[in-house]
């Protein structure tokens, strides 16, 4: 995995990927163009040490996965990363969270016409 020091370029190589489902605590899916699933959660890490917790104090960390297996995350380093980070996020949590909701709204009607049939 190649290290990079800016999120920018990080989060962009995940630009093609049709984010579909918000898994919930901060954890969202999708596809890429070839169909391989993706997965992108973000999780708060606290300073480890005195010297840290001058630095950054909240870390936010950001992890991706491929059809299951784990292949990229990224730390933010400072705070200005941590906002960037949130900023991308929660627009693509809302339209994954709208996407599958209204998959599943779909599903349970199909499900209570299918039952009426019955």
């Amino acid at each position: 995995m190649k290290f990079t020091t800016d999120i920018t370029a990080w989060l962009d190589k995940l630009d093609d990927v049709q984010w579909t489902n918000s898994l919930g605590s901060r954890k969202i899916s999708g596809n890429l163009p070839n169909g391989s699933e993706v997965e992108f959660s973000i999780s708060t890490e606290l300073a480890k040490s005195h010297h840290d917790m001058d630095r950054f104090p909240v870390q936010l960390v950001a992890r991706v996965k491929i059809d299951g297996v784990p292949c990229s995350h990224w730390g933010c380093m400072d705070n200005e990363g941590n906002a960037k980070l949130v900023n991308w996020f929660i627009p693509k949590e809302a339209a994954a969270f709208e996407v599958g909701h209204r998959a599943q709204s779909l599903a349970r009607e199909k499900a209570e016409r299918l039952f009426e049939t019955l």
